[in-house]
């Protein structure tokens, strides 16, 4: 029998004038895992977060977390964190003060390990959270989440403003503390290529709706790419099923479904076409964006 962290079954979530953020929502996520939740703003991702931690109510459906309540279960409290870039924490407070709440709150908080990787990343234990860059504020409010060591931690854009050093120095912080410490890690982050060597698993969402939840593998074969002119691009209509296509005056191309090694591209293939993978980033672009950005060549007719 399968396990999941959070089961999520026909959520809808209503703001004022009756706009939904969720609707009819489902998403089961597995256990142990790291998850890359992607999407463009206003998709879903932020709300989703803040039903795992009980700071929103469903109007519909029902949420299960740790297979309970996030709100009525302290035991299934203790085990979630949703944590973001500006967490609404008193201005004078010291860090060192937050550590020490940390600690308070979560059984297995591991001080030693947020007070080592605060010295790497040169963060003064007494600064004041008001004298914090965004960034340096970021890094602190990540270490926090990392070091809470919980089933599930849910990171809402951890990563705003860190420049690429101390970024890439974070990532390492991620992928090596959840494998010394298994559990489910839940990353909403629009750097995907950055980072989607880290991730296990992805879900898509676009406009409140689950688009999938697949393997990084599976994301990877999901789309391929043909590069040509416009008349050899002619030749593949009715070989297979086309997402996207773009005739432009720098380049022409078609987006196919399936793989490098699906039928469909071998026939582009054997027309002596460019084939190549379309990557997890750009596959979340063709399958929810707009062809806004074919039409820039507009921009110069």
């Amino acid at each position: 029998m399968e396990k999941y962290i959070v089961e999520a079954n026909d959520i809808s979530v209503k703001y004022r004038h009756n706009k939904k953020a969720l609707e009819h929502f489902n998403l089961k996520i597995n256990e142990n895992q790291m998850i890359g939740l992607i999407g463009a703003n206003g998709s879903g991702k932020t709300t989703f977060f803040k039903l795992c931690d009980g700071l929103l109510s469903n109007n519909e459906g029902d949420l299960k977390v740790l297979v309970g309540s996030v709100v009525k279960d302290l035991e299934v409290r203790k085990e979630v964190i949703y944590s973001f870039n500006k967490l609404p924490v008193a201005q004078n407070q010291k860090l060192e003060q937050i550590l020490k709440m940390y600690d308070y709150m979560y059984d297995k908080f591991d001080l030693d390990f947020a007070k080592k990787s605060l010295e790497i990343f040169e963060i003064p234990l007494d600064s004041k959270v008001k004298n914090l860059s965004t960034g340096i504020e970021s890094v602190f409010h990540f270490i926090c989440a990392i070091a809470t060591r919980v089933k599930l931690t849910m990171l809402d854009e951890p990563f705003n403003g860190i420049d690429i050093e101390k970024r890439k120095m974070a990532y390492e912080v991620l992928l090596r503390d959840y494998m010394e410490h298994p559990r489910t890690i839940i990353v909403s982050n629009h750097n995907l290529g950055e980072m989607e060597h880290l991730l296990s698993e992805m879900v898509l969402i676009d406009r409140g709706h689950v688009v999938f939840y697949k393997e990084m593998d599976e994301v990877r074969e999901m789309l391929f790419r043909v590069d040509g002119t416009e008349e050899q691009l002619k030749q593949l209509v009715g070989k297979g099923k086309i997402l996207r296509e773009k005739q432009g005056a720098i380049s022409s191309f078609i987006i196919g479904e399936g793989s490098v090694n699906s039928d469909f591209a071998r026939e582009a293939i054997k027309l002596g076409l460019s084939v190549s993978p379309v990557e997890p980033e750009d596959v979340c672009v063709y399958l929810t964006g707009s062809n806004k950005a074919d039409q820039l060549d507009s921009l110069w007719d």
